[in-house]
């Protein structure tokens, strides 16, 4: 019955994450509007390519929950694969815009209100993190003082945001679990509460049977 509850409750997270996604497209377009009225300074070229990539990623949970009804732990490892190598690539071209965007995929993850996807988000995300840093100190395109050199790549980039995204991983990670163990001992209380009121129920099918049994008895004795 748990499974039953659980997996229901999976599908409905498979369908909001496609959901969310489908607002951070939008979000993704508005922000290269704003890069065509010269808003941000980014070049456009660049700007609309990684708009497009990121759209892409962000498209997946909805061709596979909610097209193919992909509703599958393989399905869902590898979308929170894709969303967690979106800011990657992001951050590769556009450097401290998307800083925050880190962390979107742990927080997505957090959705299914299971530990091993929040640790599984963290775990894949770190090296993506480190990479992406090398990648756009390498390509120069957007400037991040003081991340022009590979001291301060290291030192002032990768090492703090490293440490926060940590931080923040291990907040989503604990509440993952919080919520896991409330939402299971919240169905053992009810499948109590529904075993006792089985047995009550069979104890006044019981004692009816015996009164009613009583009472015929007592009508043999009156004939």
């Amino acid at each position: 019955m748990d499974e039953q509850v659980f997996t229901r409750y999976n599908i409905a997270a498979d369908n909001l994450i496609a959901h969310t996604c489908r607002y951070l497209i939008g979000f993704m377009s508005i922000v290269e509007i704003a890069s065509l009225l010269h808003i941000f300074v980014i070049n456009q070229r660049v700007m609309g390519w990684m708009t497009v990539l990121s759209c892409l990623g962000f498209a997946l949970p909805t061709i596979l929950f909610s097209v193919f009804k992909r509703h599958t732990n393989l399905t869902r490892y590898l979308v929170l694969f894709v969303l967690a190598l979106t800011p990657g690539v992001l951050y590769s071209f556009l450097s401290y815009h998307v800083i925050l965007m880190f962390i979107l995929p742990v927080l997505i993850a957090c959705l299914y209100n299971e530990r091993k996807f929040a640790i599984y988000t963290t775990v894949i995300s770190l090296p993506i993190i480190v990479l992406s840093h090398f990648v756009a100190f390498y390509l120069h395109i957007v400037p991040d003082e003081p991340l022009t050199t590979l001291h301060g790549v290291l030192f002032y980039g990768i090492l703090p945001r490293t440490l926060e995204f940590l931080a923040c991983s291990l907040f989503c990670i604990q509440a993952s679990g919080k919520t896991r163990r409330l939402i299971r001992e919240i169905l053992d209380h009810l499948h109590r509460q529904e075993q006792q009121r089985k047995n009550l129920q069979e104890i006044i099918n019981f004692s009816s049977q015996m009164v009613a049994c009583t009472d015929y008895k007592n009508l043999l004795k009156l004939s």
